[in-house]
This record gives C-alpha cells, sequence and structure tokens, in this order.
C-alpha cells in the first residue's frame, strides 16, 4: 500500500470539492474586505499567524472562505482547508483533514505526517491534542526552513459547526492558539460565527482580526456590496427573461432593499429567489418586500434563523430568555448589561442556574455586546421580527416565541419601577436653580453620576414602551396604578432630568401617549 492510500485510510479525512465556484464572492462585492484580508495574509512582518473572521449567521463568511481558495490555489500557497458543517462533523476530524491535506499539498510534509501515522505507538484518532501536535505541529515545525518561501496559508470555515456536542470540542478550541507558536509563514485564517467559547479561546491573544457588520452597524463598503450583489442577480433576470424590462428594477427600488438587508446576505438571497420564482408577478413581490421588509414569511429564511437559534440553544431556552431578547430587541437605544438587569430584576432570580451574563453570551450569533461600552444590541432587525411573529416562530413549537405586547409590557412597568425609585428633587445637587444648565460646572460628568444609564432610558422611553401595549391590555391595574403614581409624585424630578439631559422635547410627546392610553382606563385623579 502506497502513503497517499497509508494516510487516506487512517486520516479518514474529509473532501469538500473546491471548485464551486458560484459559491465565490462575485468580482464587485467584498473587494474592500479580500484586500485587506491577502495584505495580511502577504505580510511577512506580521506579528500573527492567526486571522479570525467574525460574523452573524448570513454575512457572507464562507463566500469570502471559497473566494480566499480560489485565488490561492492560482497562487499555489493553498496548503489545506476545512468546510465545517454542523452535524457532519466530530471536532478529531478538523485536524485529521488538514494534516493530509497538507500531506497532499507538498511531498516533504507528506513524509513527515506518513512518519508519524506509521511509527511508534501510532496515532489515536479521537485524542485532538495528539492529532495537532503530531500530525500538524510538528511537521510544520520540522520543515520550517524548507517552507518559509512557500508562505503556506490554511483555511478553517464554519468553525462553530465542527462538533459543537461532543466532549472533545473544547479541546479543539484549545488547540487553535497553539497555532501561534508554529512559523510566521504558515497562516491560520478561521471563519466563526459570533460564539462566546471561541471568543474566550482567542482573549488576550495576539490575532488579527476581522468582523462582518450587519443591521445598523454596517458600514458604506457593506452598504455597497449589497447593492452590487442585488444589482447582479437583477440584471440575472433580466438576461434570462426578456420581458423584462431593462430599466426594472430602478435604483430607488434596489436601494430601499439594500436598506432592508443591511449585510445579511442570506436575506437577500431569499428574497431574490422568490422574486425569480414570481415570474409575472415579479414587480408587485419586490414592492411588497420593500414595503414588509424582514417582517415577511420566507419559509426558508426562518428555518435558518431557528438553525442559528438552536445552535446556541440545543436544548430549551432558560425561562429568561423571552424577558432578555425581549428588552434587548425592542430597546429604544443600546442598554448594557448592567442595565439590563436593573430592568429584569425579578424576571431574573438569584437562585437562576443560567445568569444574565451566560444568556446574553449563548446569544452572541443574533446580538452584539461592545467590548469598550458593554451594550448590548440585536444584531439585525430580522432576529427581533421573526422571533415576536406568532405566524413565523412555530418551527420547534413556539419554544424562541417572544410576546411583542409583553415584552413592552415588561419595560413599561420596569421603566416606572425605574424612575419610582431614581427620581428625586434636585437630582444632581445643584447649588443654585438660576443657573442654566450650560452654566453647571463638569456637566457631564455630573450628569453620568447621578443620573445612571438605566434610569436616563426609562425616563426618554417609558412612553415608547407604553405604546407598545396592544389595546386589550390597557385596563391592565398595574400599569395604571404605576402611571398614577409617577404622574401623581415624580412628574416635576422627571421633568429636570429631560432637560439636564437635553430632552425635554420628550416630555409633551410622552404625556400624549399617556393621555391617548389612559382614554380607555378608569378615570385618574392628579393630585
Amino acid at each position: 500500500m502506497d502513503e497517499d492510500q497509508t494516510l487516506l485510510n487512517r486520516l479518514d479525512p474529509d473532501f469538500t470539492p473546491t471548485n464551486q465556484i458560484n459559491l465565490c464572492c462575485l468580482d464587485t462585492t467584498r473587494r474592500e474586505l479580500l484586500s485587506n484580508l491577502t495584505a495580511w495574509l502577504d505580510d511577512d512582518t506580521s506579528d500573527s499567524n492567526v486571522l479570525w473572521l467574525s460574523g452573524a449567521p448570513g454575512t457572507g463568511k464562507t463566500a469570502i472562505a471559497w473566494s480566499l481558495v480560489s485565488e490561492l490555489e492560482k497562487q499555489q500557497r493553498f496548503a489545506g482547508e476545512f468546510f465545517a458543517r454542523q452535524y457532519n462533523h466530530r471536532p478529531s476530524q478538523l485536524w485529521l483533514t488538514l494534516a493530509y491535506k497538507m500531506a497532499k499539498f507538498h511531498p516533504a510534509i507528506k513524509g513527515e505526517v506518513y512518519k508519524a501515522v506509521t511509527q511508534g505507538e501510532g496515532i489515536i484518532l479521537d485524542d485532538v491534542d495528539m492529532i495537532f501536535e503530531k500530525l500538524v505541529a510538528g511537521p510544520l515545525k520540522a520543515l520550517d526552513a524548507r517552507l518559509s518561501s512557500r508562505r503556506l496559508v490554511f483555511l478553517i470555515d464554519g468553525l462553530e459547526q465542527c462538533g459543537q456536542g461532543y466532549t472533545n470540542w473544547q479541546t479543539l478550541l484549545d488547540t487553535l492558539p497553539q497555532w501561534l507558536s508554529l512559523p510566521r509563514h504558515c497562516k491560520l485564517v478561521i471563519t466563526s460565527r459570533h460564539q462566546n467559547d471561541i471568543a474566550k479561546v482567542f482573549e488576550d491573544r495576539d490575532i488579527k482580526r476581522m468582523e462582518l457588520l450587519t443591521g445598523d452597524d454596517v458600514d458604506s463598503s457593506t452598504y455597497s456590496d449589497v447593492c452590487n450583489y442585488l444589482s447582479h442577480h437583477f440584471a440575472e433576470m433580466r438576461r434570462q427573461d426578456k420581458s423584462i424590462s431593462e430599466y426594472w428594477p430602478d435604483l430607488e427600488a434596489i436601494s430601499k432593499l439594500a436598506g432592508h438587508t443591511k449585510g445579511f446576505f442570506t436575506w437577500a438571497d431569499i428574497a431574490l429567489r422568490s422574486i425569480e420564482d414570481a415570474a409575472g408577478d415579479r414587480d408587485k413581490l419586490l414592492t411588497t418586500i420593500n414595503e414588509g421588509g424582514t417582517t415577511l414569511k420566507f419559509e426558508s429564511f426562518d428555518e435558518y434563523l431557528e438553525e442559528a437559534l438552536r445552535m446556541a440553544f440545543p436544548s430549551d431556552p432558560p425561562g429568561v430568555f423571552r424577558a432578555t431578547v425581549g428588552i434587548i430587541a425592542l430597546s429604544k437605544q443600546p442598554l448594557t448589561i448592567a442595565d439590563l438587569g436593573q430592568f429584569l430584576q425579578k424576571r431574573f432570580p438569584t437562585s437562576s442556574e443560567v445568569s444574565l451574563e451566560e444568556t446574553c453570551h449563548r446569544l452572541l450569533p443574533i446580538i452584539s455586546i461592545d467590548n469598550e461600552s458593554g451594550t448590548v444590541k440585536i444584531r439585525h432587525k430580522a432576529y427581533g421580527d421573526y422571533l415576536m411573529d406568532p405566524k413565523r416562530c412555530t418551527l420547534s413549537g413556539g419554544t424562541f416565541l417572544v410576546d411583542r405586547s409583553k415584552a413592552h409590557r415588561n419595560m413599561t412597568t420596569s421603566s416606572f419601577k425605574i424612575m419610582q425609585q431614581g427620581l428625586k428633587f434636585n437630582i444632581c445637587g445643584l447649588k443654585s436653580s438660576y443657573r442654566t444648565n450650560y452654566q453647571i460646572e463638569d456637566r457631564v460628568n455630573l450628569i453620568g453620576k447621578c443620573i445612571p444609564s438605566h434610569l436616563a432610558y426609562a425616563c426618554q422611553h417609558w412612553a415608547d414602551h407604553l405604546c407598545g401595549i396592544v389595546a386589550t391590555e390597557k385596563r391592565d391595574k398595574a400599569v395604571v396604578n404605576l402611571l398614577r403614581n409617577f404622574l401623581n409624585f415624580h412628574l416635576l424630578y422627571w421633568l429636570e432630568v429631560l432637560s439636564l439631559l437635553e430632552k425635554s422635547d420628550t416630555a409633551s410627546k410622552s404625556l400624549l401617549v399617556a393621555v391617548e392610553w389612559l382614554e380607555v382606563c378608569q378615570p385618574i385623579v392628579i393630585i
């Protein structure tokens, strides 16, 4: 039996065809990102030899990976890849596959891998540490000088899908930082969804990080990429169907569709397929999609979102899932984890087995947590639209369904309670009421110290959440009593805070909402 066959039998590698060019990015998209990525690969002075490209589900990580494979194969620098797919792979397959492919790439590497496989006590095929050390790290270190001119590149795509439920999943993650000890000219590119256990193994490590932005964080480059992506596929529709006007759709329609997409390429792809299948009703469907955006139901898209949630919560989510997601999805401005704790005090009992922080970290595929400010927000409106639609969020028996009205009610009652506890006369302890706000010394720091962010949010947005409570719940006695207490005892203190925050213009709007909301309630006498 020759070396190739022996390695094939012993390593049992995974084969993913690398000739699927249709999976690559279009020539008109991701140019800036791919340029930055290849610049790092070509930088021989870089301190790190590991790059982590992260992004929410559906942002095009795999398409970028395929584009990289295609380019590096032309340069004869691509030494091996592993495209992980959920339920298809166990953790040990990753390094076994890379070991086999780098052996096929270079005869000297093959000799080292073959020696490690056939000599000594052999390789334990479920021992991830041993596989990495003997079949990957060992050969690359041994051939350091010989391979230095080749500037090899390795790729792992969809890391989070490589056997996450297996007992040796964490062991696999722990081997990844060990790549940093390998020669600088052996570079590893990893793509994955945002996931806390992956982020932890790279924490404080000297690696290159790149992130695909979505939602409100999307940059102009990504927006331009989406427009080009949409324009390309509409041009393909016109090419295949000569009955379509050459001026369809107009730039305004494409721009509006891109505005809904906001970096979520999977949603764009599914919307385009639906429009293409609509044949004679394409223009009507495009108008419907542009009017409804991500609130519209696409069955395949809902299945995709459900899969992303199931990866974050393989078993049923904790009871606090709905309350937490409800606040994050409906908040009018990003809140910190500490703020969330204030709004969730009684819904997150101290005896709970799952902490607020852990719940947020498990939600990382669909929410973002800013490292500096600690603010938390949903990555894309599409997630909230799905989770709060009882007609769509049904695939797991409604396990993930969040009641929109109930979530607004929770935010409303929490806001009133926070104001009840925090508002007081002269909240900033000002020495004189004759001075304007702009004459207050060190005003910004003083306000930040005396008006915590959760109280500032409650003062500005309680009326927004009050509007979200459905009409049938407007006789809710608990809300009525809290509103009565607020109007009777805290109204002037609230106006003072709004003035200090330079948000006085919201006062009249908020009170009009309260008046409208109270029209169906029992009369309230303000003392």
